[in-house]
C-alpha cells in the first residue's frame, strides 16, 4: 500500500485506478482516500469493488468527494459499508455534481438508500447532458400500473366511443343487407306486372 501511495504521488497523468479484489481493509481504504485528497488527484475513474472497506473508509471517501472535482465514475460495490454512513455519502454526492456513475451494490445499505444514491447520480448525469430531471411521483406510478386516474377515465371513454361506433356500423351493415335482400323481390314484382300488361 505504501508503494502504491508513493507511485500515485509521482504519477499525475493517471485517470483510471482499479484496485478491485485487492483485499484492502477499512484502514487502508481510508488512507488511500486521504492521500488522493492531499495529492490533488486527477483520477476520473476509481474501482474499489470487492474489498474489505467499511465505515472508516466511507467517511474518508465522503471527504475526498466533497473536494475532488475530477472523479466521474466510482465503484465501491461488494464491501461492508452500512447505513450509519449513508447520509454522509449522500451529502458528498449531492455536493459533487461531477460524479455521473456509481455502484454501491452488495454493501449493507437499505434498498431505499441505494435508490436514493442512484437517483442523485442519475440527476448529475442528466444535468451533464443538459437534460431536465423529473422524478416519477405516485400519480405517474398509478398511471403506469393502470390506477384510477384521469387518463384511465379518458381511455375508458374512448373505448366506449369506439364500441358505440362499432354498433352503429353493424346496424348500418344490417340495414344495407336487408335492403339488398328486399330489392330482388320488388324487381320480380315489377317484371310480373309488365308481363301481365303485355299479355293483355
Amino acid at each position: 500500500m505504501k508503494d502504491l501511495v508513493i507511485w500515485l504521488r509521482q504519477n499525475k497523468s493517471l485517470i483510471s485506478l482499479n484496485l478491485k479484489l485487492n483485499r484492502l481493509d477499512d484502514k487502508a481504504g481510508s488512507k488511500l482516500c486521504i492521500d488522493l485528497l492531499n495529492n490533488h488527484s486527477e483520477l476520473q475513474e476509481v474501482s474499489l469493488s470487492s474489498n474489505l472497506l467499511a465505515n472508516m473508509f466511507c467517511e474518508s471517501l465522503a471527504e475526498f468527494l466533497r473536494v475532488n472535482k475530477s472523479i466521474k465514475k466510482l465503484d465501491i460495490s461488494c464491501n461492508f459499508i452500512d447505513e450509519s454512513n449513508a447520509a454522509t455519502l449522500k451529502d458528498s454526492l449531492e455536493f459533487n455534481e461531477n460524479i455521473i456513475e456509481i455502484d454501491v451494490r452488495k454493501n449493507q445499505f437499505q434498498p431505499e438508500t441505494e435508490a436514493e444514491i442512484n437517483e442523485i447520480v442519475t440527476r448529475n448525469y442528466l444535468k451533464s447532458k443538459n437534460i431536465p430531471y423529473k422524478k416519477i411521483g405516485p400519480q405517474l406510478k398509478s398511471k403506469v400500473i393502470g390506477g384510477p386516474d384521469e387518463d384511465t377515465e379518458n381511455v375508458n371513454a374512448t373505448a366506449n366511443a369506439q364500441a358505440n361506433t362499432a354498433s352503429n356500423v353493424n346496424a348500418q351493415a344490417a340495414a344495407i343487407q336487408k335492403s339488398e335482400t328486399n330489392s330482388p323481390t320488388k324487381i320480380n314484382d315489377n317484371t310480373a306486372a309488365t308481363n301481365n300488361d303485355e299479355a293483355k
